[in-house]
């Protein structure tokens, strides 16, 4: 563009007393169709203009540098209250000739944005240009706001599964959080959109170690360090490619320990189905025995049952469990017999990796924290 044009531009605007919030459109407008427009309009010795709502100048593309010397972005210009009313205005400026199609309506924004071409020369077609050039840039916002509108509605799915989810790209960037991982490791999604995993407050992050080997790995214990806090995770992490095979970033979903806990007991068979009321009987020995039961079922003790095989013991340790307020939590029963005297505290309390020979990778969990809850 000119350097006569950019100094008409200069006259005919001003700064603006204070600095307007743009809006998501605005940005893609600006970042995206303006440059598309530059490339297929001819605009030697011209210059095309996106205007908002209150007249100020979002974007200019021309095919001169000349206006890269000014800084035109963000001036009002100053239509006279006569010419702000009308849709379309040819303005005759010095040796400029401005063609200005105003508060064109979409079906996105309600006031609209207009356009500009500023030239040196008459433009007799400009009008018909400026139609067909909004036209367009109408039809793929419209079809952007609903690609945005997908986009945010999955966003919106995967905030409402109770796992958490973390994603980051190739650099180890954050770039996708849920509001469930947020809960379950104490951060704010604000906040942790865009910080490395390779720095603090992360320590030691799996998806870093995914993206190093670009293999995954799939349900494994797993501790999360965050702003110094340790959340004892169920864990799967994913490498994620492009259609190239190139690594682009990773992903994970996980839990916290004790609901894996839980579901494992659950589907071992490690929970408690009977209650008292499925006891049969109605005998006094048996009702006071299920009224002691009850009342030790609210106290916060160890209890002992005892009794000869087969009168019962594990029915009234279901029932009793069923009968507390850790109804919820899980129920682990085992048979001690079971278990070598060499292995028995590491089956109760559990063990660390490389405790001793033949231990676990990762270490195990042991029945006690299993029955955790």
């Amino acid at each position: 563009m000119s350097k006569l044009l950019c100094e008409t531009l200069k006259s005919l605007t001003h700064k603006p007393q204070r600095s307007s919030k743009k809006n998501y459109l605005d940005d893609f407008f600006i970042d995206h169709i303006f440059p598309s427009v530059a490339r297929i309009y001819p605009l030697k010795n011209r210059a095309l203009i996106l205007i908002d709502k209150d007249d100020k100048i979002l974007s200019i593309v021309s095919h001169d540098s000349d206006f890269e010397e000014f800084d035109l972005t963000n001036r009002v210009f100053s239509f006279s209250e006569s010419n702000s009313k009308m849709h379309k205005l040819m303005i005759r400026y010095d040796k400029s000739t401005l063609y200005l199609l105003k508060n064109i309506q979409t079906a996105l924004h309600s006031n609209g944005y207009s356009l500009l071409l500023i030239s040196e020369n008459d433009v007799p077609e400009a009008f018909s240009d400026l139609s067909r050039i909004y036209e367009s840039m109408e039809n793929i916002a419209v079809e952007d706001e609903k690609r945005h509108k997908s986009h945010k509605q999955l966003l919106d799915y995967l905030d409402a599964v109770d796992d958490g989810i973390s994603a980051c790209d190739k650099d180890g960037n954050v770039t996708y959080i849920n509001s469930s991982a947020c809960q379950l490791i104490g951060a704010d999604k604000n906040k942790v959109i865009g910080q490395n995993l390779n720095n603090p407050p992360f320590k030691d992050t799996i998806l870093v170690q995914i993206i190093k080997s670009q293999k995954p790995q799939m349900d494994f214990e797993y501790d999360l360090y965050y702003s110094g806090k340790r959340s004892h995770l169920m864990n799967s992490a994913y490498p994620v490619f492009d259609d190239k095979g190139e690594i682009i970033g990773a992903i994970d979903i996980f839990r916290r320990i004790k609901r894996s806990y839980q579901i494992a007991s659950n589907m071992a068979g490690h929970r408690a189905t009977y209650e008292f009321k499925d006891f049969i009987g109605s005998g006094p020995n048996l009702q006071n025995k299920i009224n002691l039961a009850k009342e030790f079922s609210n106290i916060n003790k160890n209890t002992l049952l005892e009794g000869e095989s087969g009168t019962g013991k594990d029915l009234f340790s279901q029932a009793m469990h069923n009968f507390s307020d850790r109804r919820s939590g899980p129920f682990v029963a085992i048979n001690c017999a079971n278990y070598p005297i060499d292995l028995f505290d590491s089956e109760l309390f559990g063990y660390e990796e490389g405790a001793f020979t033949g231990a676990q990778k990762g270490g195990k969990s042991g029945k006690f924290e299993l029955a955790e809850g």
